[in-house]
């Protein structure tokens, strides 16, 4: 039976989340080399329309219906050319008006496929969309120029559909880039520009990578290199298995970079899975590797038609499909579309099976009990966590609702953050998130609101079973062996704070670029009237104000900001000399930082997505503190057994993420230039020399001021009324927040046919969101849990 999309998305997600939290083993991705070709029984028999993804990179093209007459292909086609030239004349172009002709002689009333013929209709929809990016200010004019050429000279149909997707992909780019930035294309070492140029002044180095169809940057502040094809065959290739590595490797050379590859259309889409070089008249294949197991292999995400596949499912697509091709049991035609394929293959079931032992195992060793009441209403609650509406029945949670709806509740996902938690320890937990309502246009899915859940819990953890004293991470050029505490170094609260100082650092050099109006007048002001001027210091976060509500057993984060400290400080490192300047001179200098530079980084710090796991990981502390004062106070709580136990569990990163990275970009970038560590400057009759900050993040300590109920209703009146409401739906407080909700209990008996039940249905999708809560608790009681099951 074919199975619901956003139900297949909801069992995508919770295997994926409950295997990170479990700390089970992901299926494999490592792929199996299949003995046969898919490609003569695949898709071309059975081709699907590709509405979607075209309709959305169509959807920013003007509508021009109306403007000029439909009487013929032809008109069309001169209609557009000449809305083409006149946008290019505009734009200050360079491509001359006689390119956009030879296209039009090219085309054809009635094409002849066999010889490549392009036909009207598809030239006339190409000028439009060459139209729409020679129009756009956020786009590379170089950029610009180089896909326009590519479309008009286009010799064939194959050739211009090949420039087409790399045009949409631009304009899709265009319409995610972070304000105040551009989108480049046709860049990289073969096209004689090593460098993205992304607009003031923002340079991304590509490295080795050769030609990169589209670079910019997001509205998070992080920057994608996508490789573009038109079709699934385009990958079939030994150089694309190539490019995927460097791709990698580019994305992995610094923080805030992501490489994917996007296909325009399902057109031959599953040659993905095809050998480059399969067996061939009785002789042994020559290169059994495909693209999908290189993109697996190498962490890289696909986006075929507008449909999302990550490296992970790829690989296990691939695994499936070969396995089955041994067999003789693969049927072709049942992969129409990367989503029937993924139900075809069944790779949920697939992540289901490794996540249902890990439960199962888990439930064993702890003695779990039933998570509904029981005939008599008693209810034995203990240490995992499942939403009480589906599984016990009722209605949906004010999370489930959420993840649920096609516009997700409203919500914007990346605001996310745990802001109240009941604890009534040994029956059950109660706990809401808050966001801020999306804007109009944004575009998102439920896997930023998955992350931005199961990360908040498994930082949770993290700063639940490690000692406060750890909680601090720091960038310094002549400290290379005291970056992060091994522990923490190891989990995703760890890695938000250490990438933070990184953008922080970042941020720093963005503003104190002197080609802006505020880096010019703050190196004016470092100036003075001196001969020379020489001025270091050291920048840090730490928590800001903290203001909470405690109500019994319940807590409620009404602020939790966070502040940027800065000091004068000699630094020396890298060869570099410390300034050892004048006392009165030094003070006056750190007068001008904390007046200037520190309320922007504050400023930044607090508002801007790049700094959204930060700011969520922050909550996760605050929450975390809570407990633990709790704890120390002689009350019980359901997370006693966890506290300063340094079991990390499931809240230990996977992949290959090391904390070294983030240092080796920052010297990167001190040695490249990116942000200068030392730099001298003439101003005026003035010579300085400004040495880059040192700095940090420091959560070690956590002031707070508690309010009173009268105190919090002034702030948000009938905030505890919002939370009641927010466990049933998406509620609204009163100050604009939406307020998200669910309590968790904890099962004993048939707990895993209780979540694949609840899996079925639409709210399945947070069984993700209460899960990551239960696997908090999982192993209160017994943190050996893991550890027996992985040593026997």
């Amino acid at each position: 039976m074919m199975v619901p999309i956003r139900a297949r998305l909801c069992r995508r997600a919770l295997s994926v989340g409950l295997a990170l939290l479990l700390g089970a083993s992901a299926p494999a991705c490592n792929t199996v080399a299949g003995a046969g070709d898919p490609s003569p029984r695949g898709d071309n028999k059975a081709k699907v329309s590709a509405a979607g993804y075209e309709a959305s990179a169509r959807s920013t093209t003007p509508d021009y219906a109306g403007q000029v007459a439909r009487e013929s292909p032809q008109t069309d086609l001169e209609a557009s050319a000449d809305r083409a030239k006149a946008a290019l004349r505009e734009s200050g172009s360079s491509v001359p008006n006689d390119q956009i002709d030879g296209l039009v002689d090219r085309a054809k009333d009635h094409p002849d496929p066999s010889k490549g013929e392009i036909s009207k209709k598809d030239a006339a929809d190409a000028l439009d969309e060459i139209t729409d990016v020679a129009r756009r200010r956020n786009v590379n004019a170089n950029a610009a120029a180089a896909l326009v050429g590519k479309v008009a000279n286009a010799p064939n149909a194959n050739k211009l559909a090949e420039a087409r997707a790399e045009v949409n992909a631009v304009r899709r780019a265009a319409d995610n880039a972070a304000p105040g930035t551009q989108v480049d294309a046709a860049v990289g070492v073969n096209m004689r520009r090593k460098e993205a140029d992304l607009g003031n002044g923002q340079k991304v180095d590509l490295d080795e990578i050769p030609d990169a169809d589209v670079v910019y940057k997001d509205k998070s502040s992080t920057v994608h290199v996508k490789e573009v094809k038109n079709a699934g065959s385009a990958t079939r290739k030994e150089d694309f298995a190539n490019q995927v590595e460097r791709l990698t490797k580019w994305a992995d050379k610094e923080p805030g970079r992501k490489a994917a590859v996007e296909i325009e259309t399902t057109d031959r889409w599953t040659e993905i899975f095809s050998q480059f070089k399969p067996a061939r008249d009785g002789k042994p294949p020559k290169d059994t590797r495909t693209a999908a197991g290189e993109m697996a292999k190498n962490g890289v995400d696909l986006k075929i038609a507008g449909q999302s596949l990550s490296a992970d499912q790829l690989g296990r697509m691939q695994s499936a499909i070969d396995e089955r091709t041994k067999n003789g049991t693969m049927d072709w035609p049942e992969m129409q579309d990367p989503e029937s394929a993924k139900a075809y293959l069944g790779i949920a079931a697939q992540e289901a099976t490794a996540v249902k032992e890990a439960v199962e195992e888990a439930n064993k060793n702890l003695g779990m009990t039933h998570p509904c009441p029981g005939q008599d209403g008693s209810q034995d609650l203990g240490i995992a966590a499942l939403s009480k509406a589906a599984p016990c029945g009722g209605e949906e949670s004010g999370l489930s609702s959420a993840l649920s709806s096609p516009t997700y509740g409203g919500v914007d996902f990346s605001s996310l953050q745990l802001r109240y938690l009941s604890d009534h320890a040994g029956s059950g937990v109660q706990y809401a998130f808050s966001a801020k309502a999306a804007q109009k246009g944004l575009e998102q899915d439920s896997s930023s609101g998955l992350s931005a859940l199961t990360e908040s819990m498994a930082d949770l953890r993290t700063w639940l079973v490690l000692s406060p004293d750890t909680f601090w991470v720091n960038l310094s050029p002549d400290e290379p062996d005291r970056i992060i505490d091994t522990k923490l170094g190891q989990t995703n609260a760890g890695r938000a704070l250490l990438e933070a100082d990184w953008r922080m650092k970042q941020t720093q050099g963005a503003l104190l670029d002197p080609k802006t109006s505020f880096g010019a007048e703050y190196w004016r002001r470092l100036g003075g009237s001196s001969g020379q001027v020489c001025y270091s210091s050291r920048m840090w976060i730490v928590p800001g104000d903290v203001e909470i509500r405690e109500d019994g057993d319940s807590l409620y984060v009404l602020k939790a900001t966070l502040d940027v400290k800065a000091k004068a400080e000699d630094v020396a490192g890298l060869g570099q000399s410390s300034c050892n300047a004048d006392p009165a001179e030094t003070a006056r200098n750190e007068r001008l930082e904390q007046e200037m530079l520190v309320p922007k980084i504050v400023k930044a710090v607090n508002s801007e997505p790049e700094y959204g796991p930060l700011r969520r990981a922050f909550l996760a502390r605050v929450v975390a503190q809570w407990i633990r004062d709790r704890h120390a106070g002689g009350h019980s709580t359901s997370f006693d057994k966890l506290i300063d136990s340094g079991d990390l569990g499931p809240a230990s990163l996977r992949g290959s993420w090391q904390p070294k990275q983030v240092y080796d970009a920052y010297l990167r970038s001190i040695n490249e230039g990116d942000f200068t560590y030392e730099r001298t400057t003439r101003v005026g009759n003035t010579t300085v020399t400004y040495v880059m900050r040192t700095g940090g993040v420091d959560f070690g300590k956590l002031p707070s001021e508690k309010l009173s109920s009268a105190e919090m209703d002034q702030k948000v009146p009938r905030l505890a009324e919002t939370i009641r409401q927010a466990a049933g739906q998406p509620a609204t407080a009163s100050d604009g927040s939406v307020w998200l909700g669910d309590t968790a209990a904890a099962p004993q008996i048939g707990t895993w046919d209780r979540i694949s039940t609840y899996l079925g249905g639409r709210t399945g999708i947070l069984v993700i969101v209460v899960v990551a809560l239960a696997i908090l608790l999982l192993f209160v009681r017994d943190g050996s849990a893991l550890r027996r099951k992985s040593s026997g």
